[in-house]
């Protein structure tokens, strides 16, 4: 396996498609298990009405069996056989209508002693000598021309010890409505139960699923993290080294050409002048190589935040001091406003003169010679606003959308760093930057921070 798929499956995006992956593949568990409880739970509970509906019939067909035995004591008859002898009108009647279709009673080979039609007495019908217990069926029979649901019970006639006979009992099931038993309530109650608490299983079991996942991506993410802060501080070492050996390099360039510029005085003075011009050229484009890779060595390397109570209003007349020279080359009117309750703020002072000078450094190429530049401190609720305004040109669109950019700049000796270090700035002391762009009229810039007033 490659170390970019070992590096893929570290990630917080693999944890994160593993845990979509594995709630999906449990949510699809869950519905099997919980189909397959439910078919089970329907046939469990078919069974128990099943078991129940038995009982009933049987305990119907026990009425006929005890008016045969009540007949039989009555005249003392000890077998079944004893009937086959009597007259029609000297045996028991077994009435049928409505919710009984038929009733009968025959002897072990299948001969009809008693018949609920009377015309069927005498008649042999399938013998049934196995018959040991009782048996229900469900059956469809045709009665009359018409086919109806028959609940079909069978009973051995036990008398005297011995089972002399069979008697059958055919019941209309559309007229009889078995009621619901105690044990059907039970099975139903348990039913209920064994629902509830698998759902509330399956309830733990996504909360704990979820829990996990969430685990392992934030793990994942600490891990990324303690991999990205591992990979930035060797980047770091790895850039101020070589910032530093180019600024070394750029130093001794830089040195060389002072010593160079002595050496012109010795030539005549038309070269003289054009290998001075040529020599502070190279001067300019040395130190401005400079300036830009120390400005991205502060953009690229961190730095500590150090927030401690400092006067933000001495801070930003101090910066504005050391602007004065260069606003008065340019002819450029620069006020300091600051408010007198600036005095204690809690912030990094470092990292803010650090960003109020881009600041002032932008607005100080945005404006043209006899313009003015407002920096200005204040507090506003719970927050430090800071804020440089000029009457330049303003941005355009473009630029004001992608003015906070690494590397972006509309000029062409700037470096693209300075607003997106202003940016970081605020970002530090949990604020942000607002820009107010009126283009062909000017620009405010705000850097907006909370601090505890108490």
């Amino acid at each position: 396996m490659s170390n970019k798929n070992l590096d893929y499956m570290r990630s917080p995006a693999f944890t994160r498609t593993m845990r979509i992956k594995l709630i999906l593949l449990c949510a699809a568990g869950f519905f099997l298990f919980l189909s397959v409880f439910k078919f089970l739970s329907k046939q469990y509970l078919y069974h128990v009405k099943e078991q129940a509906d038995k009982e009933y019939y049987i305990a119907l067909a026990n009425n006929y069996k005890l008016r045969i035995n009540n007949f039989l004591d009555f005249y003392n008859f000890n077998n079944i056989e004893q009937l086959k002898l009597s007259r029609h009108d000297n045996k028991p009647y077994l009435p049928s209508g409505g919710r009984v279709l038929y009733a009968v009673l025959s002897d072990l080979n299948g001969f009809v002693i008693l018949h609920s039609d009377n015309s069927q007495e005498g008649t042999r019908i399938q013998a049934m000598n196995s018959l040991s217990e009782c048996k229900v069926k469900n059956k469809d029979l045709e009665i009359k021309g018409t086919v109806q649901k028959v609940c079909d019970v069978l009973l051995p006639f036990v008398r005297c010890g011995s089972t002399q006979g069979v008697l059958r009992v055919g019941y209309a099931k559309k007229y009889i409505q078995p009621p619901i038993t105690f044990t059907e309530i039970i099975a139903h109650n348990a039913i209920r139960k064994a629902y509830f608490v698998l759902y509330v299983f399956i309830a733990l079991a996504i909360v704990l699923i979820w829990a996990v996942s969430l685990f392992l991506e934030n793990h994942a993410n600490i891990l990324s993290r303690e991999q990205q802060k591992t990979n930035r501080r060797q980047l770091e070492i790895i850039g101020a080294g070589i910032v530093h050996e180019v600024k070394n390099s750029l130093n001794g360039i830089r040195m060389n050409i002072q010593l160079l510029q002595e050496k012109f005085e010795e030539l005549p003075s038309g070269l003289k002048e054009s290998f001075s011009k040529k020599a502070e050229r190279i001067q300019r484009e040395a130190g401005r190589t400079s300036d830009m890779l120390s400005e991205f060595l502060t953009y690229a390397k961190p730095g500590r935040f150090e927030p401690k109570p400092i006067n933000l209003s001495a801070l930003l007349h101090e910066i504005a001091q050391s602007f004065e020279l260069e606003c008065k080359k340019r002819e450029i009117e620069l006020i300091c406003e600051c408010s007198a309750a600036m005095t204690s703020i809690t912030a990094d002072g470092r990292q803010l003169r650090h960003g109020v000078t881009n600041l002032l450094w932008n607005s100080l190429e945005a404006v043209e010679n006899g313009g003015k530049i407002i920096l200005k401190g204040e507090l506003s609720g719970k927050k430090v606003k800071i804020s440089v305004e000029d009457n330049g040109g303003g941005m355009d669109s473009e630029t004001e959308k992608k003015s906070f950019e690494v590397f972006y700049s509309t000029k062409a000796q700037g470096s693209g760093l300075g607003l997106a270090i202003v940016k970081k700035v605020a970002v530090s002391h949990g604020g942000k930057v607002d820009i107010d762009n009126h283009p062909g009229k000017g620009c405010k810039l705000t850097i907006s921070f909370p601090y505890d007033n108490q």
